[in-house]
């Protein structure tokens, strides 16, 4: 399943995949399904979260489940931007 939506970039970290949205793209991708009436589960990830879901497998598989998964801080933007990956700011 492509959880993905649209063509906006997912990046890896850690074993988590997340989109890289900016706030208004993540609103619109909301709006969107709210108006065509469908499902859009949506995962946080923050650091405390990506640690817990290597210990956790339910955890993992809820977040991992959800079509558009968003960082939650920082403490995932910034080791993403030393392994190459992008993610915008606003």
């Amino acid at each position: 399943m492509n959880h993905n939506p649209g063509d906006l970039a997912r990046h890896h970290l850690l074993g988590v995949s997340v989109d890289a949205f900016t706030i208004v793209q993540a609103v619109k991708q909301c709006t969107d399904a709210i108006e065509q009436g469908r499902y859009l589960s949506i995962g946080m990830v923050n650091a405390a979260k990506i640690v817990a879901m290597q210990r956790d497998k339910q955890l993992s598989q809820a977040v991992g489940g959800c079509r558009m998964i968003l960082a939650d801080g920082q403490s995932v933007v910034w080791p993403a931007g030393s392994s190459g990956s992008h993610y915008p700011s606003a």
